[in-house]
């Protein structure tokens, strides 16, 4: 075997082999262990849901904000037990405790009757003001039926139509049977 500059003596190939396996693995596991991460479940179809915030290689006591946004606002609303609802916008102090995995669900909910909502987890160590942790957004579809009360006005609309379009072509036609006869 020849030396180099890299391999200054002579090394066998099983025990550099042996070798690159031991420094592939090693990075591996230290890659898995300083992975860190925030994910949401979302579990609900129209304007209430509980969402579960799962927490994985971070440590320590964290204010959690939820924020539950439509296309154009924010317009949720997310349960702290000790202040009641409030707005998805404000954090809820002292909410989570992190000891490498932690997880917590929330009871959020919404006005909106759009087609989606947003979601977007955000974590800051208590007592700071800046956000160390985003989960980034969570595009979901919400499946709200049609209230009785929309279904009646849509009927009521579209009868509106069909007769004004019935008077325009009856007014119509009638002249033109005149000019035949």
């Amino acid at each position: 075997m020849k030396t180099s500059a890299f391999f200054p003596r002579k090394v066998s190939k099983p025990s550099l082999i042996a070798f690159l396996s031991f420094l592939i693995i090693l990075f591996i596991f230290s890659s898995l262990a300083l992975a860190q991460d925030i994910t949401l479940d979302i579990q609900g179809t129209c304007k209430e849901y509980n969402v579960t915030l799962f927490a994985t290689g971070i440590d320590g006591c964290y204010d959690v904000k939820i924020e539950l946004t439509s296309p154009d606002s924010i317009t949720g609303s997310i349960f702290d037990s000790r202040e009641g609802w409030k707005s998805s916008f404000f954090f809820i102090d002292e909410a989570l405790c992190i000891n490498a995995t932690a997880s917590k669900t929330f009871a959020m909910r919404t006005d909106s009757t759009s087609a989606t909502i947003n979601f977007e987890a955000k974590l800051r160590p208590v007592s700071e003001a800046e956000v160390a942790w985003e989960s980034g957004y969570y595009v979901f579809k919400q499946k709200c039926p049609i209230a009785a009360d929309d279904t009646i006005f849509v009927v009521l609309v579209a009868l509106i139509v069909v007769l004004v379009l019935l008077a325009a072509v009856t007014l119509y036609v009638r002249p033109l049977k005149k000019k035949r006869r």
